[in-house]
């Protein structure tokens, strides 16, 4: 499945180290005397316009999987709603749909330290124009052996919203090519005419970007795969 279920979580002003302790004894009882199965990576976001946020999420699903979840809805609310919730402002729950079409993936990745996560905000009707630009940017991206995910928002959240996730090792290796080594790459793949398309197909469909850096945590995280 390229279903993934995304939890945000903004804990109130002070209240950090108690809703992380809240979290750790609602995921003991979920991989308890819940049962849970199913794999949730966690993550704290460390810079950005959502610092000090945290966010779950559990992916690889159909949609047919939130009909029949792997712990009992009642009693998992419950065990939030004891744990987490009194330490929690704010909180949004949203389906996104992995595009593996408009990704560079590695089977079967370990997940990594860090995240830069881009989120596109785009205008209405320019999907289309958008997914033609990732694509323009997957080929040149492939040249140089970039790997990221590519989401789109499906249920639950913003609407006509997509976020490219980059996985890092550490702050180091976020230099990445800055704009003018973008600009280059995509010349040397597309030519000037291609690129230059590219750019007008962006600028023509992104309302607002933002970059936001997710630190990988794994002791706020249950059932991960062996690596």
């Amino acid at each position: 499945g390229t279903l993934g279920q995304i939890i945000q979580v903004d804990p109130m002003p002070g209240h950090a180290s108690a809703m992380e302790d809240g979290a750790r004894e609602h995921l003991e009882w979920y991989t308890g005397a819940g049962g849970g199965t199913w794999e949730w990576r966690a993550f704290e976001i460390v810079m950005g316009e959502r610092t000090g946020q945290y966010m779950w999420g559990t992916f690889g699903h159909n949609y047919a999987d939130f009909d029949t979840p792997d712990v009992d809805q009642l009693a998992s609310k419950a065990s939030i709603d004891r744990n987490i919730a009194p330490h929690v402002q704010d909180v949004m729950v949203s389906l996104v749909n992995l595009r593996p079409d408009l990704s560079i993936l590695v089977e079967n990745a370990p997940p990594m330290p860090m995240y830069e996560v881009i989120t596109f905000k785009l205008n209405n009707g320019m999907n289309d124009e958008f997914e033609h630009f990732l694509e323009m940017v997957k080929k040149g991206m492939q040249s140089v052996g970039a790997t990221y995910n590519v989401f789109q928002y499906a249920q639950g959240g913003p609407g006509n919203t997509w976020v490219v996730s980059i996985p890092h090792a550490n702050f180091a290796s976020m230099g990445g090519m800055g704009d003018d080594g973008f600009q280059t790459l995509m010349e040397q793949v597309h030519g000037e005419l291609g690129a230059a398309a590219a750019q007008d197909m962006f600028d023509r469909a992104v309302a607002s970007m933002s970059s936001d850096v997710f630190a990988f945590r794994p002791d706020l995280s249950v059932n991960l795969a062996p690596t």
